[in-house]
């Protein structure tokens, strides 16, 4: 939808990197178009949908106002910095200049909350566990999610590895630490949007930089457990579940 021409004053605000667990806000819609196969897409001056990135999936939810109801069943960030939600009216049409309300699938937020907090709660055991592992990619899907390290552990270790790094995990599940979310190159008050730069702090001494959400607390994880552990080349993929009980 956007150009190349759009400048940083035109990027999204992302309300939901201030507050993973804010599920119903308001935005003033930017434009709406047509798209090939029925669908629409809309771009609001602020939203608080996750569009999917950084290994986690996208939000779902309703824009809406007393005339409309849009379904968001896509949402993503164009490399502008503007996020463009994607989905098909239930009713009526909404329009540029609007003021609309958001609400985003609490359920799944809080599942893909709990799912990348425990990707990183996965680096900090791997730290912990004194591998000479450096994290990579994560992928932060309830499918199979895992974290994708440089380096590799030799076939004799691999074992004993995977059970150090549960136990270290599971030591790190019993303490109920407080997420922090730090923004490193802007002012109080100014708008939190893709050229940012935030760092999160999940466990006593282990901040790392990331774009998505995250439970507030590393009790609201719940349990994890580790279910493997594949060297392919110089990387070693670590597999993780979560209890969805």
């Amino acid at each position: 939808m956007a150009t190349s021409t759009d400048s940083t004053q035109n990027q999204t605000e992302l309300d939901y990197m201030k507050d993973s667990y804010l599920f119903d806000s308001q935005a003033v819609v930017r434009q709406c178009e047509t798209v090939d196969g029925g669908k629409f897409q809309i771009t609001l001056d602020r939203t608080i949908f996750h569009p999917q990135g950084g290994g986690q999936p996208y939000d779902v939810g309703t824009i809406s106002n007393d005339d409309a109801v849009f379904n968001v069943n896509e949402v993503r960030m164009n490399p502008q910095g503007i996020v463009i939600h994607t989905g098909e009216y239930e009713h009526g049409t909404l329009a540029p200049g609007q003021t609309v309300n958001l609400h985003v699938d609490e359920a799944r937020r809080r599942l893909n909350c709990r799912l990348h907090s425990a990707g990183h709660l996965l680096d900090v055991a791997v730290r912990n566990a004194e591998l000479s592992l450096v994290p990579g990619k994560g992928y932060h899907f309830i499918d199979a999610p895992y974290v994708e390290y440089d380096g590799k552990i030799e076939p004799a270790l691999r074992e004993s590895s995977l059970n150090r790094i549960q136990i270290e995990l599971k030591k790190l599940l019993t303490i109920p630490f407080p997420v922090k979310v730090i923004f490193e190159n802007t002012d109080n008050g100014d708008p939190i949007t893709y050229s940012v730069k935030r760092q999160v702090s999940i466990a006593d001494g282990y901040t790392c930089p990331c774009g998505g959400t995250h439970v507030h607390n590393i009790r609201d994880i719940g349990n994890v457990e580790v279910t493997k552990l594949r060297v392919q080349g110089p990387k070693t993929r670590i597999s993780y579940k979560l209890e969805t009980n």
